[in-house]
């Protein structure tokens, strides 16, 4: 917070008030005649005021000898300009004594792992809590702490104090980098006295913004595909066939999925070589009915197990509502690594089309959605294994995804 300065000024006005009188001379009379110098003494003071009150010219007729004069009140008044009175520098902010800063995560805008475009401005929001005894006055400021500053301005003061245990809004103003990859901008507070506290019981952790900037489907420039199938007939890739959750089916120049009624992720295993580093990418769109997680996805690397029952590997779900989402499995056991999340970039909604991509790489992935890269992670868990095709129905019966192409490419 900016601290005004109020200057005050000080009009000093002198008044000089001179009280005039004229003296009364005496003229010819049978009274004694006055003594000399009081004469002379009288006459000398007469000049000297009207020296003061100047300029009184005597006129001819008066030279000859003092006249009786009117009395006369003449107030000059002497006006000094306005001069500043000193003032002494705003008062440095004092950290309030035996007291702790610490504060507690509330909830935030632009979810780590946030697609966004290159130059992109964006505005990143915490909502903390203030569960130390100290209140953040306006002393207290927002600081860059760590990693990509993004443009952002640090410090931030405070714009109202935040007593303990009431929440604040805490807000930066980002550009994403020109560059595509993921980048992540740490935040402290400082209080009054300059000692940094964020988040934890000792109040020493950062909060961040982190955010994926896209890359540009064509910046890919992989060339032509390994492999390329644009379901124009059966190529004897895929199962196709019903069982009693979905059905694989190929006609008309597309590989038509179903669900027939709500159940988790079911995929089936493409007929053809272990894959190690790879881009994986298909072109599908949803069905006319469609709602909420109904979805659509990967399966890669997934080891070719002797049993037939492929288990393992790692998924990534694309859904009707506009958000997707990866995680492992490991012999039939769930492991999380991001759940649902929105992306700008996948166009929801019933009869709408995505081309999404799944980039492998040694232990680093990525996905891809319609030309945008919106997310990265790493998992040495399995280096090759094959890859499939999922769908799943959250509440749609019959629901179904038509996928008109689908290509992977080898990396070097």
């Amino acid at each position: 917070m900016k601290t005004n300065l109020w200057f005050k000024q000080l009009l000093v006005v002198w008044a000089l008030t001179a009280l005039l009188a004229g003296c009364n001379l005496p003229g010819e009379s049978s009274s004694p005649t006055p003594d000399l110098a009081i004469i002379v003494s009288s006459t000398q003071t007469a000049m000297a005021i009207q020296t003061v009150i100047a300029p009184v010219t005597p006129t001819s007729a008066e030279t000859a000898a003092f006249q009786p004069t009117e009395t006369l009140s003449i107030t000059p008044t002497v006006e000094i300009p306005p001069t500043t009175t000193p003032t002494s520098a705003p008062p440095t902010p004092t950290q309030q004594a035996n007291c702790t800063d610490r504060a507690v995560f509330v909830s935030e805008t632009i979810p780590d792992g946030s697609s966004v475009k290159p130059g992109q401005q964006i505005e990143k929001t915490w909502r903390l809590r203030n569960s130390g005894d100290c209140t953040w006055s306006t002393g207290y400021a927002l600081v860059f702490k760590n990693g990509a500053q993004m443009d952002a301005d640090s410090p931030q003061a405070l714009q109202t104090p935040v007593a303990p245990g009431e929440t604040a809004e805490l807000k930066v103003e980002l550009v994403a980098p020109a560059s595509a990859g993921t980048f992540r901008s740490e935040w402290m507070l400082v209080n009054a006295a300059g000692q940094e506290f964020g988040l934890g019981l000792d109040g020493s952790r950062p909060f961040w913004v982190e955010i994926v900037v896209s890359e540009a489907g064509a910046s890919l420039d992989l060339g032509t595909p390994d492999w390329f199938d644009s379901f124009d007939a059966d190529l004897d890739r895929w199962y196709l066939d019903a069982d009693e959750n979905i059905e694989f089916a190929i006609d008309d120049g597309f590989l038509t999925m179903t669900a027939f009624h709500p159940s988790g992720d079911n995929w089936r295993i493409a007929e053809l070589r272990e894959l190690s580093d790879f881009y994986l990418e298909a072109k599908a769109t949803f069905g006319e009915q469609c709602s909420g997680k109904d979805s659509f996805g990967f399966i890669v690397r997934a080891p070719d197990l002797p049993s037939n029952v492929i288990d393992t590997g790692y998924v990534f779900s694309f859904a009707c509502d506009g958000n997707f989402r990866y995680y492992r499995m490991d012999g039939g056991e769930y492991v999380g690594l991001q759940n649902w999340k929105t992306s700008a970039s996948l166009n929801a909604g019933a009869e709408q089309t995505n081309q999404v991509g799944v980039w492998a790489e040694g232990n680093t992935l990525r996905v891809y959605i319609n030309g945008d890269m919106v997310a990265e992670f790493t998992d040495g868990a399995y280096a090759r294994g094959l890859f499939g095709l999922l769908i799943r129905s959250e509440f749609t019966n019959n629901f179904t995804v038509a996928v008109d192409e689908m290509s992977y490419w080898t990396l070097p």
